[in-house]
C-alpha cells in the first residue's frame, strides 16, 4: 500500500507540474517597467495633520486556484528634500479585503507588515519591487477581491508621498491611453482613508483617475492563485482509488 501511495504521490506531482497556478498580472503592459506613475501613497500632506492615501486593484477569483499565495506591487519614492517639501519615506501596508458595491467588505484577509521605499530620490523609471507572501489565504471562486497599499496604520505627521506603477505606458502619448484597461476582472481603485479604516467599508471608493474620468484603468500588479490544499488530497485520494483499481484488474487478468 505504501509503494502504491508514493506512485500516486509520484503521478500527483507530475500532474502539478503540468497544471500551472493561477498568475493575475498586468505587467506584461509595462515595458522595460517604464514611467508609469499611477497615483500616490500620502503618508501626511502640509496643510492636514493626516491624510493617508489608500491605492488597490481590484480582481476576481476564477477556477480551482483559490488560494492567494503571493502579491507584487511597484512603488517609488518621491523627490525628497526641503525645495519639496517631502521629508519623509512613506511607510505603508498592503492588504487584502473582499470588494463589493465599489467599496471593501468584511474583515482584513491579510495584512503585511510595514513596508519602505529605500531609494531617497527616485528617478521616473526607479520603482521598487514589493512582493508579499501570504502564507495561503483562502478566497471564494467568482467572488472579487480588492488588494491595496496604504498608510493608514503609519501616519506620524510628516510628509512623504510615494507613486504607483500603473499598467500601460506614460510615454506612449500618441494615441494618448496614458494608462491601460488590460485586466478585465478588476481595475484600479482609491479611497483618502486617513488614520480611519473604517472609511474604506462605509465609503465609496474612486474608481477614476484625473487623467480618465471614464475610469477603468489597471495598477502594474501580478497575483499568484494556488489551489486549495483540499484540492490537492482529493487528487491524491482519486489519483490512489485509481492505481487501486489498476492494481486489482492487473492481478486478476493474471490469475486468469
Amino acid at each position: 500500500m505504501k509503494r502504491l501511495i508514493l506512485c500516486a504521490a509520484v503521478a500527483l506531482c507530475g500532474a502539478g507540474h503540468t497544471q500551472a497556478d493561477t498568475v493575475i498580472e498586468t505587467l506584461s503592459t509595462w515595458p522595460d517597467q517604464g514611467v508609469g506613475d499611477m497615483w500616490g501613497l500620502a503618508e501626511s500632506q502640509p496643510d492636514r495633520e493626516y491624510l493617508g492615501s489608500t491605492t488597490g486593484q481590484t480582481f476576481t477569483v476564477l477556477g480551482l486556484d483559490t488560494v492567494l499565495d503571493s502579491m507584487t506591487f511597484f512603488v517609488r519614492n518621491r523627490h525628497m528634500g526641503e525645495n519639496t517639501g517631502i521629508i519623509d519615506f512613506v511607510d505603508f501596508g498592503i492588504y487584502v479585503m473582499e470588494w463589493g458595491d465599489r467599496k471593501a467588505t468584511g474583515p482584513i484577509l491579510y495584512e503585511s507588515e510595514m513596508l519602505t521605499p529605500t531609494i531617497r530620490n527616485s528617478l521616473p523609471h526607479e520603482y521598487e519591487e514589493f512582493t508579499v507572501h501570504t502564507g495561503g489565504i483562502e478566497l471564494t471562486a467568482g467572488h472579487q477581491y480588492v488588494a491595496f497599499m496604504s498608510t493608514w496604520e503609519y501616519l506620524d505627521g510628516e510628509l512623504g508621498i510615494a507613486s504607483i506603477a500603473g499598467a500601460g505606458d506614460y510615454r506612449d502619448l500618441a494615441d494618448n491611453p496614458y494608462y491601460a484597461d488590460v485586466y478585465p476582472g478588476g481595475n484600479f481603485v482609491w479611497q483618502e482613508s486617513g488614520d480611519d479604516l473604517s472609511v474604506l467599508t462605509t465609503q465609496v471608493w474612486g474608481v477614476q483617475h484625473p487623467m480618465d474620468p471614464a475610469g477603468g484603468w489597471d495598477l502594474a500588479f501580478s497575483i499568484t492563485l494556488v489551489p486549495e490544499p483540499s484540492s490537492i488530497i482529493l487528487l491524491l485520494t482519486a489519483a490512489v482509488g485509481f492505481l487501486a483499481w489498476r492494481r486489482r484488474r492487473t492481478q486478476r487478468q493474471s490469475a486468469a
